[in-house]
């Protein structure tokens, strides 16, 4: 409950209200209270005062009658209880209150008051006056006359004002508290749930964005309502961005989705591709095994005619050496020589041959070597991958 705006501010203002209402009552029950205490002092005073008018003369001529009738006169005062004349040593000579209704009904005679009902009247607050009485020009005291009085009809009127005063503030309290709902109602909070309907709108997203919210009667809630509304359109700029870029998203979307498409196509051009690679791949495998295999029997013939070139060349050698001590017996025999030319010229011829077929001899076992290498790596290169 004290959580909501007009639940607090109508208690605030109830209280402020009853607080000042409380002091204006008080103050009445105060001033109520001084007048009425000096309307009783007053009416106590002018009892007191005419009776020492006419008490004394009374007194003083032991008229006892005559002091009652004046003593009944002053009871007949709602406030003024009783009445006591003393003598000048301080004896009680009249102690008269008023007694019940006469057979008439009429009157109502003062009766005198027992020795018991004495305290009753003691315990009332009392006001006291000496008597008088001048005779001949000599003033003579005849005694003291005592007006007992009690606050009921005081005590009374008071508490009357009091319930008066609450009864008045209780009643100016729930008027006050309807007049505040009503009037809350009508300039707080409407508007305020205007604005909070049109924000629950805008926040449930059912809310129409070009809609805004007129200018309200009053200045207070001019500005959220301006703020509100700027909001607004700026949220509809956003709503309106968002909306193009999703439209933008979506034939992006629709792009890519194609390209996804193509790709795919491509992608199976590929498999099939990399299927016949994969094919491919295994048949030059094959090859590549056919070839080391043959490599390897290439470089053992190779190592073959090697080895027949080193013999031939160290046959070679021997042939040389013989050739050039042969050179020397040719020079001994020159003339033998003529003859032996045919034979030296097939023997050159034997010469060439053979250097020819040493080189290329070499060759083949230099290309072998070179095969056997290229052969080696490719094994190799085969077998890393």
């Amino acid at each position: 409950m004290f959580k909501s705006l007009k639940a607090i501010f109508v208690t605030q203002v109830v209280i402020a209200v009853s607080v000042v209402l409380g002091i204006s009552s008080y103050i009445d029950y105060q001033s109520t209270k001084q007048e009425l205490s000096s309307a009783l002092v007053a009416t106590v005073d002018n009892a007191t005062n005419r009776m020492k008018l006419s008490l004394p003369k009374a007194i003083w001529d032991f008229d006892l009658e005559a002091a009652k009738l004046s003593i009944s006169a002053e009871l007949k005062a709602p406030d003024i209880k009783g009445v006591r004349v003393l003598d000048n040593q301080g004896e009680a000579i009249l102690f008269l209150r008023l007694g019940p209704l006469s057979e008439d009904g009429e009157k109502r005679p003062p009766v005198d008051i027992g020795a018991d009902q004495q305290a009753y009247y003691e315990a009332m607050p009392k006001e006291e006056s000496e008597l008088s009485f001048t005779e001949y020009g000599e003033t003579n005291k005849v005694g003291t006359v005592q007006v007992f009085y009690n606050t009921d009809r005081l005590e009374a009127a008071l508490a009357d004002t009091l319930y008066r005063n609450i009864i008045e503030l209780l009643v100016l309290d729930a008027v006050m508290i309807v007049f505040l709902i009503l009037a809350l109602t009508a300039t707080v909070v409407k508007p305020l749930n205007d604005l909070t309907e049109r924000v629950r709108e805008l926040a449930s997203g059912d809310g129409d964005l070009s809609k805004l919210i007129p200018e309200p009667k009053y200045k207070e809630f001019a500005k959220i309502t301006e703020h509100i509304n700027q909001f607004t359109a700026s949220l509809r700029e956003i709503v309106n961005e968002v909306t193009q870029a999703s439209i933008n998203l979506a034939e992006v979307a629709a792009q890519s989705g194609q390209m996804a498409r193509t790709n795919a196509e491509r992608l199976e051009q590929q498999k099939q591709s990399l299927s016949t690679v994969a094919a491919a791949a295994t048949e030059m495998n094959q090859s590549i095994a056919t070839v080391a295999d043959t490599a390897n029997d290439a470089a053992t013939h190779a190592q073959g005619a090697t080895d027949l070139v080193n013999q031939v060349y160290h046959t070679i050698e021997s042939s040389a050496s013989e050739i050039i001590n042969m050179r020397s017996e040719m020079e001994n025999v020159n003339a033998e020589m003529h003859k032996l030319l045919e034979e030296g010229e097939k023997i050159s011829d034997v010469v060439n041959v053979i250097n020819d077929i040493s080189e290329q001899t070499n060759l083949l076992a230099l290309n072998a070597a070179i095969e056997a290498a290229r052969a080696g790596a490719a094994i190799e290169a085969a077998r890393a991958g």
